[in-house]
């Protein structure tokens, strides 16, 4: 893993795959308090074809986005939590994809996995800072049930295609960011 600092390529990754990621987030499926949205998809894409530095740096360029379009709102979103998640679950798939035999693509095994770390990931911060937000700011008080439908359960089929989706644009993509001297 070739793991360096940051020059104008990578930033410029960075730069665009925060505005994809940004992007994903206007394509919008209110379902609840957290709305289904095409984020996750370049997350996980972002962790396959990023360094670590980069792809997280690309999060926190989503992040910086949200920000600037939605202002302080933001923090009393029940999904801004998810987009905490997301810098953290783009970094560690990457990480992980990356000190698996180096990233290979060659290596399907660790690409899904990879895929699914940068799935996962943002329930871990997105999930408490949701019922954070829902219980603790607005007191509706939701159970613990409620709160895993609103936030995971309604979620489970959009992010097993999103998933597959990334795993596939992962397969036709790599090869060429490879090529390119990542």
């Amino acid at each position: 893993m070739k793991q360096s600092s940051l020059g104008a390529r990578e930033i410029a990754l960075a730069a665009m795959f925060g505005a994809l990621t940004y992007l994903g987030s206007l394509l919008v499926i209110p379902i609840g308090p957290v709305p289904i949205t095409l984020q996750t998809l370049f997350v996980e894409v972002a962790a396959i074809l990023l360094l670590p530095k980069t792809a997280g740096l690309a999060m926190v360029v989503h992040l910086l986005l949200k920000l600037i379009t939605q202002g302080g709102s933001l923090f009393v979103s029940p999904s801004f939590g998810f987009v905490i998640g997301f810098i953290f679950a783009a970094f560690a798939g990457s990480y992980y994809f990356n000190t698996r035999k180096g990233g290979r693509l060659s290596d399907k095994k660790s690409l899904l996995t990879a895929i699914i770390i940068a799935a996962l990931l943002p329930y871990l911060v997105g999930l408490p800072y949701m019922a954070y937000i829902l219980n603790g700011v607005n007191g509706l008080g939701k159970s613990f049930m409620d709160l895993m439908k609103a936030g995971f359960l309604l979620f489970i089929p959009g992010d097993i295609a999103k998933v597959i989706l990334a795993y596939f644009l992962s397969l036709v993509l790599l090869p060429a960011v490879q090529k390119s001297g990542r």
